[in-house]
């Protein structure tokens, strides 16, 4: 009889124990699924920040990256305008520019438009003054350097063209040489009034400012074309039908440079 019970209280504990595992295992399994879930829905969220963060910097480098900062243009034309409102001068405009040149160029000087420390020009001045006074305007090492020569150098002959696009090739290349950040401008030769424009030697101009463009490309110089500048206005010639009044330069010539060559 005792056999009996105690085969029975062993069955019943042999059935037991595999059921309150199986329960704790039920019981372990739905609470790994709640972790899961809980799990699953926290990623979720910090990807929905994640990804929503993302975007935002997305956004903002693309903002950065299509953001347009005041352009030389505007700037420009702000100048213009204070320029013709008289809250600023071109001595401060141009400030850390120098021209050197003939005596298109002494007009600047003579008509105190500008300061005259920054301008070397000389009457009747070939390409020989500027080799003889570019290393003076070296030192300044100015951001900004006009060139304005040719009228005196003009020749009837091909081989007179060549050898002036030589010199001012030769000045030039040891202007970026010592100063290589240096803008160096090149303007063209001015045309004369259209009494003395017949003349052979001044009919020259043309080729001659053709040559000095194609040299500036080659050269990596900036060429200042006032083809355009004379084509719009007819300028009160000095007598000799060459010389040019204060008001071109003032109201027209020094606003072109600064327009078209964006000097700012």
């Amino acid at each position: 009889m005792k056999k009996t019970v105690i085969m029975l209280i062993v069955c019943a504990l042999l059935i037991s124990y595999p059921l309150s595992n199986f329960s704790a295992l039920i019981k372990e399994n739905h609470t790994a699924q709640a972790d899961t879930g809980e799990g699953v829905s926290y990623i979720e969220k910090m990807a929905l920040i994640d990804v929503s963060e993302a975007e935002k910097s997305v956004k903002t480098a693309e903002e950065i990256r299509n953001y347009i900062p005041e352009s030389k243009s505007e700037r420009v034309a702000e100048i213009l305008y204070k320029l013709d409102k008289g809250k600023t001068t071109y001595k401060k405009v141009l400030k850390d520019v120098y021209f050197m040149g003939d005596s298109l160029i002494n007009g600047l000087e003579s008509f105190g438009i500008l300061n005259d420390k920054k301008i070397y020009s000389q009457i009747s001045a070939s390409l020989y003054h500027l080799e003889d006074n570019y290393k003076k305007v070296i030192k300044k090492e100015p951001e900004v350097i006009v060139l304005h020569y040719g009228l005196n150098a003009l020749g009837y002959t091909d081989e007179a063209l060549d050898g002036y696009v030589k010199m001012y090739s030769k000045c030039i290349k040891k202007i970026k040489k010592k100063l290589p950040d240096t803008r160096i401008i090149v303007s063209s030769i001015f045309p004369v009034d259209r009494k003395i424009a017949k003349d052979k030697l001044f009919g020259r101009i043309k080729v001659y400012n053709k040559a000095m463009k194609k040299m500036c490309k080659d050269l990596g110089a900036e060429y200042l074309n006032n083809g355009p500048l004379f084509k719009e206005i007819d300028y009160c010639y000095g007598r000799d039908g060459i010389h040019l009044p204060e008001y071109f330069y003032r109201d027209y010539w020094l606003r072109y440079l600064i327009e078209e060559m964006e000097i700012v």
